[in-house]
């Protein structure tokens, strides 16, 4: 018998009796994640944690998908007794730190991608690790004789690996997140008055339903599990965010889904059972009993505020590094990052900034500005001095501030510009600096294509998305355009234009002749 527990956010225990082994996955339970902005839906009591806590212990393994506070909690696992923690070989120095320290207690066992390893009898793990290898987030397969179990947490998925795993296993549960209310666009490009709030809430919506229906589709599992979430904003300014009809309620999405096949979303302490490949018996507990407990708000920043003179000193060492590393990656930003400081959260959807620094990477320049408002083109990013400057001393990354949504974003054009996202996300530290610099330098040489139909006329595409890599094979063309599964970027197919995405990006200069036109 295989049973599968729950216990809120990313954290289920998969438990194989026949052989004792049991795998929990991301258990976070010490404290608000993200700059303390996110606290996990429910808040739990001490007393309530301790109880987890003591169930978990009996585990004989720890999966961690990634290095996200709300999935990695170092301060947590060092109260288990011993346990092997498995993980990917991510490239990424803070994460590998943080393990370090825990190898004391634990067994950290890296796994490559697509590594399998034996857990014991009949019970292997498979670990995918999401590509391009600078990423550090991951899926693992679990298999066993009663039951095959995919937990994809709320990592980016590609089609073309759940395909392959589709030839290879029968899927038995399916888990992965229905959480758009945790993305960092357009959350944080979004002001509580915004008046296309609602739309593009609904765009972000439309497209998470939409990459949880293609994974069904693909693997065709027994069941799949709505898991890794919800979360709530601690503060106050975030509000709107809290107040949203489904923050904290997917009920109306799972029900959307039921038409490709059974699918649940199970309050923490509910269980199912497998047994030789198929579903023999669940309890599924109700989120209700959960809603009346108290909003809880996050501490105010506290300490002082660092004076101009220490942010320019950090953001002139800050773009020395990354301009370093955009220059080895052979790309150009074109762009510039724009920093604009307040004194307290509360002001962060303010048109007055206290100060405002310009950053230009491909110059190495940096700036204060004395004009507002800004002129195009350019990134913004305004937010209190203090986060600013754990930003520029590489004490966290845009992605921790995104997610955060303790600042908030502008962007002219609003485009998504992938080069400057990933300097920004994976250019401060070390190890994922030089994956991205390693991943660039292959760029030009990827000429691996795949031919589409357009209006009976063939035509030539790279085989994967110029964004991150996610396979296009599978992808229809429609009235001439086509659109990445993965992140919807979408393309003009009669000029090879990005038209929703990085529009800089046009498909047929990524490929050896624009058009298979013999």
């Amino acid at each position: 018998m295989l049973t599968i527990d729950f216990f809120g956010q990313a954290c289920t225990a998969l438990r194989c009796h026949k052989t004792g082994i049991e795998i929990v996955s991301d258990p976070w339970f010490s404290g608000p994640a993200h700059l303390n902005s996110w606290h996990a839906f429910p808040e739990w009591t001490a007393e309530e944690v301790e109880r987890i806590r003591k169930r978990i212990d009996s585990a004989t393994h720890i999966y961690l998908s990634h290095d996200h506070a709300d999935h990695f909690d170092p301060q947590f696992l060092r109260t288990l007794s011993h346990k092997t923690i498995l993980v990917g070989d991510f490239q990424n120095e803070r994460f590998r730190k943080e393990l370090r320290n825990l190898s004391q207690i634990h067994e950290i066992k890296y796994l490559r991608h697509g590594e399998i390893i034996q857990l014991g009898d009949s019970v292997s793990a498979q670990l995918f690790m999401q590509q391009p290898a600078f990423h550090t987030d991951s899926i693992l397969l679990v298999q066993t004789e009663d039951g095959c179990i995919l937990n994809a947490n709320d990592c980016g998925l590609n089609t073309a690996a759940l395909r392959r795993i589709a030839r290879k296993h029968q899927v038995t549960v399916f888990l992965f997140t229905l959480n758009y209310m945790a993305n960092g666009y357009p959350i944080s490009y979004l002001f509580s008055g915004d008046p296309n709030f609602g739309s593009k809430m609904q765009a972000v919506r439309d497209q998470t339903l939409d990459i949880f229906r293609l994974a069904m589709q693909n693997l065709n599992p027994a069941l799949s599990v709505a898991f890794a979430g919800p979360v709530t904003y601690g503060d106050s300014i975030n509000n709107h965010l809290n107040q949203h009809t489904e923050a904290c309620n997917w009920s109306a999405m799972v029900g959307e889904l039921q038409s490709e096949g059974p699918v649940i979303w199970p309050a923490p302490f509910s269980s199912i059972e497998c047994n030789n490949g198929a579903l023999t018996r669940s309890m599924i507990l109700d989120w209700e009993q959960f809603r009346a407990r108290p909003h809880i708000y996050s501490k105010p920043l506290a300490g002082v505020n660092p004076s101009q003179e220490q942010i320019l000193q950090a953001a002139e060492r800050f773009v020395d590094r990354l301009s370093g590393v955009l220059h080895k990656t052979g790309q150009r930003v074109d762009i510039p990052l724009v920093l604009s400081g307040v004194a307290s959260l509360d002001q962060i959807e303010s048109n007055s900034p206290d100060w405002s620094l310009e950053i230009d990477f491909d110059r190495r320049r940096v700036c204060f500005m004395d004009k507002y408002p800004l002129s195009p083109p350019y990134l913004q990013i305004l937010a209190p001095t203090q986060i600013l400057h754990g930003f520029l001393t590489l004490q966290s990354n845009v992605d921790d501030i995104l997610l955060s949504a303790r600042a908030r974003f502008r962007r002219d054009p609003d485009t998504f510009n992938p080069v400057l996202h990933d300097l920004l996300r994976y250019g401060g530290d070390e190890l994922s600096a030089q994956a991205l610099i390693n991943w660039s330098m292959r760029l030009p040489k990827c000429g691996e294509s795949i031919i589409v139909d357009v209006d009976g006329e063939p035509r030539r595409i790279p085989k994967f998305c110029p964004h991150e890599g996610e396979s296009l094979e599978s992808v229809q063309a429609m009235n001439s355009h086509l659109v990445c599964p993965r992140h919807r970027w979408k393309f003009d197919l009669n000029t090879g234009q990005c038209v929703v995405g990085d529009n800089t990006v046009n498909l047929y200069t990524l490929v050896e002749g624009k058009a298979l036109a013999e």
